[in-house]
Parts: structure tokens; C-alpha cells; sequence
């Protein structure tokens, strides 16, 4: 995912105009995409860590002799992020060594990353619930564990064969593989299970019988951008508005079904982890 960084202005300028030397990316000749892109608007760095940075909306984009000029809206659903907090996660994008000067500068910069789970992670640090306590807890940092295999569905007996399936693959292409009944911490299990989303980098969600909790979690983990593969022993029980995603039905009663779903996962993960 890339998403576009303009250093050096606000996001109450609802126009404003950067030299195209400014903006530094092979992409920038085309400008319809910097408009596709979610969009974060900083200060310049200049060691004033206490600012903040809003996520806009590009919705016009003009070039005009050496100039590129911006109509940009603020995003009213998205509160002001610290630029302290940005700073610390910046590591989280792989935006190269080079560009961290770019903060003390006037520019606009392409990076690949996910800057909604970064809000995310900034929500969750700071909003609580009645009681005083975060209502889910994600790492700041990220610290993703490319070895780990997580697994969400029904803690019931009669998914015990799936699971077994899912350890084999995962023990075939030495991944870790856990859920949430797997770890004893002295916590509440959201905790757990939000852990083990927050960890891995590729999540199995066996959506079968409709489950609402696996669901809950499937949504926590496509937030945080993670790669997530669905499951299910019957298609009917994936809503029609999630089928665009690719969904592995399977049938975990005969061994050939066994063997084909193993089959079919391996692949899949081998294609995500790029083998």
C-alpha cells in the first residue's frame, strides 16, 4: 500500500502549491494517482516533536509551469495524529535510509506502508472505555514475527481436524503456528487473540458456521493490513460482500479433503511469502 507524505504544510491551507522538484517519487508524473493515495499532512520537522499531522483528501491536482497545486479536504473521521508517534513507527515503512531528512523539509514523499493501522495503533494507545482501560492493545511498534502463523476459528471439537491440517502445513513450511487456546497468559482472551493478530504477518480465518467472533477477528486483522486467508466448509457461510475475496472451502471429514486443503493453504502461503 502507498500512501502520500507532504511535509511543510497544513491541513487548514485547503490550497497550497509544491515546486515539482519537491516531490520525490518516479510515480509523480502521474498525478492521478497522488490522488487515489490516502494522504498525511505534516509541519516540517525542525525538532518540535509536540505538532501534529491529518489525514486529507486530495481532490484536485493542477500542474502549472514548475509548480503542482493542491485542493486538499481534512478527513473529518480521522482525529490529528501526533508527530511524535509518527516519527517513532516511522520505522514501520519502507521508505528507505534517505528520506528522513525530507521531515526538516518542504516536500511531498510516496512511502509503502499502511498509515491506517498506524492511526490505529495511535487510537488504541489513547482512547479507552469507562473503566479506564485500553479497549484493545496493539504493540507501537509493530513487531512482526514473519515465522508465525496465526490461526482464528471456533474453539470446538468438531474444527479439531482443520487445525491439525493447518499445523501440519505449517510445520511443512517451518512457520509457528498458534491460537488463542495455545497460549495461557494471566489476560483476558481478546487479549490473546489480538496478540496473535498483531504478531503474525499471515492469519487463517475459518468463517464456517458464521462465527461472530472470527469474523470481529478477520476485520481486526485486515485493518492492520495483514495477510489473511479465509476459510470455510461451506461457501453459503461467507457473506456475499466478502466473496470478492478469495475464500478456500473445504470438507475436513474424509482425508481426501483433508489432504486437499493442506494442499491448497501451501500454496496460498507459499504465493504470499513470495516462494
Amino acid at each position: 500500500m502507498l500512501f502520500n507524505l507532504i511535509v511543510g504544510r497544513s491541513a487548514e491551507e485547503v490550497q497550497f502549491d509544491l515546486p515539482s522538484s519537491r516531490m520525490y517519487d518516479d510515480s509523480m508524473t502521474d498525478l492521478d494517482g497522488v490522488t487515489t493515495r490516502p494522504t498525511i499532512v505534516m509541519p516540517e520537522h525542525q525538532n518540535n516533536r509536540d505538532q501534529f499531522g491529518h489525514f486529507v483528501s486530495i481532490t484536485r491536482l493542477s500542474e502549472r509551469g514548475g509548480d503542482v497545486y493542491f485542493r486538499v479536504v481534512a478527513d473529518p473521521d480521522m482525529e490529528p495524529m501526533p508527530m511524535a508517534f509518527f516519527l517513532e513507527n516511522f520505522t514501520d515503512f519502507d521508505q528507505g535510509s534517505d528520506v528522513r531528512w525530507a521531515f526538516n523539509k518542504t516536500c511531498l514523499k510516496v512511502i509503502e506502508g499502511n498509515p491506517y493501522e498506524l492511526f490505529l495503533r495511535w487510537q488504541t494507545r489513547h482512547k479507552t472505555n469507562s473503566n479506564g482501560s485500553s479497549l484493545l492493545k496493539f504493540k507501537s511498534p509493530a513487531r512482526i514475527d514473519h515465522n508465525l502463523l496465526s490461526v482464528m476459528m471456533p474453539f470446538k471439537e468438531m474444527f479439531d481436524d482443520v487445525y491439525t491440517c493447518i499445523q501440519e502445513v505449517g510445520g511443512q513450511l517451518s512457520l509457528d503456528v498458534k491460537r488463542a487456546d495455545d497460549i495461557f497468559y494471566n489476560q483476558p482472551v481478546i487479549d490473546d487473540v489480538v496478540a496473535l493478530i498483531d504478531d503474525a504477518s499471515i492469519i487463517i480465518c475459518d468463517l464456517s458456521r458464521k462465527n461472530a467472533n472470527v469474523f470481529y477477528e478477520a476485520g481486526i486483522a485486515h485493518t492492520l493490513g495483514r495477510n489473511v486467508i479465509l476459510i470455510a466448509n461451506d461457501i453459503n457461510d461467507i457473506p456475499f460482500d466478502l466473496r470478492y475475496i478469495r475464500v478456500i472451502d473445504y470438507d475436513a471429514t474424509t482425508r481426501q479433503g483433508q489432504e486437499a486443503l493442506k494442499d491448497r493453504l501451501t500454496k496460498t502461503i507459499n504465493t504470499i511469502r513470495g516462494s
